[in-house]
């Protein structure tokens, strides 16, 4: 075991690993030396074996805490994400004294479930501690969001910016949560700090789209996305979106080529991109191909497609 310490405090886990397989070869009932060897296995990234080994841990003794917050943090890398939330839960009610950090992941299992108000409240208690985490701030005000409560997330970044007025990422948390509230307007506001304060990705000119989109202040839009794409010239999603702008703005032949492009490119609702490029086709005087844009949306489970199929395609038979 102090080899293994040894080898652990170095840094040079495979060598612990080796240790700990005598230590369980000697004595197979020891918990603590399952344990060790799955935290090293850990570090190593072989998580499905480190899984193994906590649960035979466990097994052993099902009173050792930081196993169960062990195995946690496994299956949330393996993706079990339910299975990731049981054990935390677990281990918070064997954990009278949890340090801070605890309540983040915590946080994040609940995340992971879609349990946003309840990730939003246990990242609440990290931060009564440490008060100058901006990356969690930030992360909990979207997660207010994401529950809900916009006027909440929306309060939180107002006073996180009286503090960090410079922050960048705060006027853009801010913004997205006044975008999903509607407040249209304020949220350029907050997108516009954001460029000016030196941060012009693709993400900031998007949402700034989408503000506009909103506000039918098209022309204005379209600009942002050409923005956005100028910085992000592999994502679908956003020649989709100019797409979209375009189609609103009865330039049907530039949607097309960008609905054309989102294809090209996979974008992530294959068949929504299908649905939308048969829209511009059928605008532009293509019906067959619009027909044809619209069964193959059908055809990979967009059902709106079929919307279309019925009022605009003359077919022979029953499209199945």
């Amino acid at each position: 075991m102090r080899q293994a310490y040894s080898a652990d405090s170095a840094g040079r886990y495979q060598d612990a690993v080796v240790q700990y397989d005598k230590v369980i070869q000697a004595n197979p009932g020891y918990a603590k030396a399952w344990f060790n060897r799955a935290a090293s296995k850990q570090q190593l990234g072989r998580q499905a074996q480190a899984l193994v080994d906590l649960n035979t841990c466990l097994r052993l003794d099902t009173n050792f805490t930081d196993a169960y917050f062990n195995r946690a943090l496994v299956h949330l890398k393996l993706g079990n994400h339910v299975f990731a939330l049981t054990d935390m839960e677990l281990y918070f009610s064997k954990n009278s004294s949890p340090e801070p950090e605890d309540w983040v992941f915590l946080s994040h299992a609940q995340e992971q479930n879609q349990l946003y108000k309840e990730a939003a409240e246990s990242l609440g208690k990290y931060l009564d501690q440490e008060r100058n985490d901006l990356v969690q701030s930030v992360r909990q005000g979207r997660l207010l969001s994401l529950s809900g409560r916009y006027k909440e997330a929306e309060d939180a970044f107002s006073r996180l910016l009286m503090r960090f007025p410079e922050a960048a990422v705060l006027y853009e948390g801010r913004g997205e949560t006044r975008l999903e509230r509607g407040a249209y307007r304020d949220a350029i506001d907050d997108f516009n700090m954001c460029l000016l304060q030196g941060k012009r990705t693709a993400r900031i000119y998007q949402l700034r789209a989408e503000a506009r989109m909103a506000l039918n202040e098209n022309g204005d839009a379209l600009e942002d996305y050409t923005q956005a794409i100028a910085r992000d010239t592999a994502s679908g999603d956003l020649f989709l979106d100019r797409g979209l702008c375009q189609l609103k703005m009865s330039a049907f032949a530039e949607a097309e080529l960008d609905f054309n492009k989102a294809i090209a490119l996979k974008c992530n609702d294959l068949g929504y991109c299908l649905l939308a490029r048969g829209l511009a086709k059928m605008q532009s005087g293509n019906g067959s191909g619009a027909c044809e844009d619209w069964d193959k949306a059908v055809l990979i489970g967009e059902p709106e497609g079929r919307t279309y199929l019925e009022k605009y395609c003359v077919r022979k038979e029953p499209h199945e």
